[in-house]
């Protein structure tokens, strides 16, 4: 049985867990302080709604920066944000300060390619956690315009083998 509208839930994760049906694209969704639009053409959504499949796309706020929370990163640093982070490619996104973001990386293939127009805010007291210890973080292709990611503070996990010459940051 789906539920009836809400005009705001308190996270995202509720909202998507919710169930409720399409109310029109352009209609918009509230979930914590962020603003998504009922798009049912978005090729890539940020949140589908689990049961209904409605496709919703965070709306930036007024500063015209997105957040990664926004885009499904639990910033507590042991979730991997890895999916919020690939969302983020292309797109005006800043960091919550307090937020520590893990990025659990295995392989090259793993590293998120960073494309045209991507602008990465990390205010101070942001951390990226990472976790891949023979694998690029970030990668852009050649030719990329408008890349800037700004002030990252990026601090490894600690898992590395004794055969590398590492000191864990402190």
């Amino acid at each position: 049985m789906l539920e009836e509208p809400q005009d705001w839930y308190d996270t995202w994760q509720e909202m998507k867990a919710s169930g409720e049906a399409a109310r029109g694209d352009g209609a918009f969704w509230l979930a914590e302080k962020y603003e998504y639009a009922e798009d049912s053409t978005a090729p890539n959504p940020d949140i589908t709604i689990d049961t209904s499949g409605v496709k919703l796309v965070a709306q930036p706020g007024a500063d015209g920066f997105l957040t990664f929370e926004q885009l499904g990163a639990a910033g507590d640093g042991t979730t991997n944000d890895r999916a919020a982070f690939l969302r983020a490619s292309g797109r005006k996104v800043r960091g919550l300060p307090g937020s520590t973001y893990f990025l659990d990386l295995n392989t090259y293939t793993d590293a998120i390619e960073v494309t045209n127009n991507t602008v990465w805010e990390f205010p101070h007291g942001c951390e990226i956690l990472w976790d891949g210890v023979h694998c690029v973080l970030f990668h852009t292709k050649q030719g990329a315009t408008g890349v800037r990611i700004e002030r990252p503070q990026i601090v490894y996990s600690g898992t590395a083998p004794d055969t590398l010459p590492y000191t864990q940051a402190e």
